[in-house]
């Protein structure tokens, strides 16, 4: 298995999305991919995903990333059956080098109130700043293309 960067294509064939015409969230993440705002991080085991993550650069809302000092992980996705095996952690291992080597020194990621399991896997990796408790993803897209609302997260951040 290798982690690697994917395609807006790849996304689009690993979110099921017909390409030509996808969803809000998928057409935002292939426009932020193509214009390299955005990277798709993937476990690929033998030409097959079994995990995901992206790394925002710049977003509309600074507090998540703002392009220079602070990136934004999001959809962070391990195939169910391959999980607690270490993948998730070493997936965004390699995106923080990452976005490291590019100069920033500090990464957020989103997590929902309910994600227990979640909220102490980030904060063993790190992630032990809160920012501040968010009611709009500004990654999930509406028709209108601005965030759409959410049920609540809590915005988290390492420093690098």
């Amino acid at each position: 298995m290798d982690i690697r960067t994917a395609s807006a294509a790849e996304m689009l064939a690993l979110w099921g999305e017909n390409p030509d015409h996808p969803s809000p969230t998928a057409r935002f993440n292939c426009e932020n991919i193509g214009n390299h705002n955005a990277t798709l991080y993937v476990w690929d085991r033998a030409g097959q995903i079994v995990g995901e993550l992206y790394l925002f650069r710049s977003l509309s809302d600074p507090n998540f990333a703002d392009g220079k000092n602070r990136a934004y992980l999001c959809a962070f996705r391990i195939r169910k059956d391959l999980r607690g095996r270490g993948l998730g952690t070493a997936l965004l291992e390699h995106a923080a080098a990452q976005a490291g080597r590019e100069g920033f020194t500090q990464l957020t990621v989103g997590v929902e109130y309910s994600e227990e399991a979640n909220i102490r896997l980030y904060r063993r990796l790190g992630f032990t700043e809160f920012i501040k408790d968010c009611v709009f993803d500004p990654c999930s897209m509406d028709e209108n293309m601005e965030p759409e609302p959410h049920t609540g997260f809590h915005l988290l951040m390492k420093r690098l």
